[in-house]
This record gives structure tokens, C-alpha cells and sequence, in this order.
């Protein structure tokens, strides 16, 4: 099931997507991370305020304690425009099922746990909307580098 996320005034769709997904934390985490409040963050979110580039920095180091299995560039963070791959796109769409293949192992680990997997689309949920969303490839990547580690 895709979480939604829509709002014409966010100047950080990217960023706003990580967040909702959790991919570096709870929201609070990123919060404190910037060294801003929760509040102030989520009016990030809804557009009616804006980070410093000192703040979106610590932010783009929180993915850095992932080791590597989460990939934000600051570019990419505060983006204007949603980054997603095109599964029209061969290359696309090869990277993609190779992160599936990945996830696919994973889940024969031991360690594998569906629960934790709520906010990621099935492959066929990808083919048919015919885009994932960056944020959406590193849910994926964050949980396969979770089972890796147990």
C-alpha cells in the first residue's frame, strides 16, 4: 500500500517522503537530529516553514549510521520535485527487480518479520502504477540492511 503524500506548498517532497516513511527514524528523530523542534518539522512538512541548510545537513547525516544502505544526497533532500524511478525505463525497472530479488532473500531469513514490511508495495503494486518513489527504494533497502545485521 502506497502512503500518499501530496501538499503543493512542501518545498521538500523527498524529504517530506523519508520522513513519513520512517526511513531514518521516527519524524521526532529527524527533529532532533536538525536540532529543531517536532512542530517545526512538520510545518516543514506542510510547507508554512523552511530548514536551514545547516539543519537539512544534519538531517542528510542522519542516513549515514545506516552504512551505506541508505542513500540520501543532499540534492535529493531538498529536491522541489518527487524523485522516483520510471518502470518504463529499462534501466529503471532492472534496478528495481534487483532490489527485489535482494528482498526476496531476506525474506528467508530467519530474522524476517512481514510486520515490519507494511509500507512496501509489492512488485505488482509497482507494474501497475508504473513508478516507485525513491523514498518507497529506500524502505526496501533499509529493512534488507536490518535482517543482513541480525
Amino acid at each position: 500500500m502506497r502512503i500518499k503524500y501530496k501538499n503543493e506548498k512542501c518545498k521538500y517532497p523527498n524529504l517530506a517522503l523519508e520522513i513519513l516513511l520512517h526511513n531514518a527514524g521516527h519524524p521526532d528523530t529527524y527533529a532532533s537530529h536538525a536540532n529543531v523542534t517536532s512542530e517545526l518539522l512538520a510545518a516543514v512538512m506542510e510547507g508554512t516553514e523552511d530548514l536551514t541548510i545547516d539543519e537539512m545537513l544534519k538531517i542528510k547525516g542522519l542516513y549515514s549510521l545506516f552504512g551505506g544502505s541508505l542513500r540520501a544526497s543532499f540534492g535529493y533532500l531538498i529536491s522541489p520535485v518527487l524523485s522516483f524511478y520510471d518502470m518504463q525505463k529499462p534501466k529503471h525497472c532492472h534496478k528495481v527487480m534487483f532490489l527485489y530479488s535482494q528482498l526476496e532473500k531476506a525474506k528467508q531469513s530467519p530474522f524476517y518479520k512481514e510486520s515490519r514490511l507494511y509500507k512496501t508495495l509489492t512488485l505488482e503494486e509497482i507494474k501497475q502504477s508504473g513508478f516507485i518513489t525513491y523514498a518507497e527504494i529506500n524502505t526496501i533497502k533499509k529493512y534488507i540492511w536490518e535482517v543482513e545485521l541480525s
